[in-house]
């Protein structure tokens, strides 16, 4: 297997990982998901955590 089918494999397996932390019922669990102000804007932790995912998989095109 050369590097891009690896890397399109990777991107492939971060799809549900984005999917889970936008869906996952965080409250159900007692789990409370702090919201950062940053420049003017408020934004829940999940958001963050799904743009490091995002980014990450964005990454491997370059």
């Amino acid at each position: 297997m050369n590097t891009p089918n690896k890397l399109t494999i990777f991107r492939i397996t971060l799809v549900p990982f984005i999917v889970l932390i936008a869906i996952f019922p965080y409250a159900a669990f007692n789990i409370s998901m702090p919201i950062y102000l940053i420049n003017g804007v408020y934004l829940p932790l999940k958001n963050i955590l799904m743009l490091i995912v995002f980014a990450l998989a964005s990454f491997t095109d370059f």
